[in-house]
């Protein structure tokens, strides 16, 4: 399954790039071996689905989740575009003025309470794993997930830290 939702990216145009079974920026492009037309999915989402129907989830074609062909073109374009981290406020939309006018106050209040990291889908996970303060993860002590921003007040609470 796809991990990054098409709505992160900074394109308007995601048909192309958007796993039809999960609707996530395709994870991996596969094809289904025995497809003539180039359907692509996640190789996740099309094992799955090739397990359950060995046929191509698009136009029917038969295939086997051991027989896929790896979409490297689509994905160099998918790892080339530019996102922003999930943990991030939404750009401003085309929104009528005053509409767009009181969300701007509301993400104006709410400046520096999301993470503001702007890159290439290639480098996303990497930033979530090594670098983003909002990202939750997994307390070594007590197993509670917290964001690395809040491990310091964590600690303090953390009952599993403790002897």
């Amino acid at each position: 399954m796809g991990l990054i939702e098409p709505s992160l990216l900074e394109t308007d145009d995601t048909d192309n790039v958007t796993c039809s079974i999960c609707m996530q920026l395709l994870d991996t492009p596969m094809s289904p071996a025995g497809c003539q037309e180039g359907h692509t999915f996640c190789a996740s989402c099309l094992r799955d689905a090739l397990k359950a129907a060995p046929r191509c989830p698009t136009c029917r074609a038969a295939s086997s989740p051991d027989a896929l062909t790896r979409n490297r073109f689509a994905e160099n374009v998918i790892n080339g575009l530019r996102m922003r981290c999930a943990h991030g406020a939404a750009p401003p939309s085309a929104e009528p003025d005053a509409k767009r006018q009181k969300k701007d106050e509301v993400v104006e209040s709410q400046k520096g309470a999301g993470c503001s990291w702007r890159g290439k889908v290639a480098d996303y996970r990497a930033h979530l794993a090594e670098h983003c303060l909002f990202e939750p993860r997994s307390c070594k002590h007590c197993g509670a997930m917290v964001a690395k921003r809040d491990d310091a007040r964590h600690a303090v609470v953390c009952k599993g830290a403790r002897p």
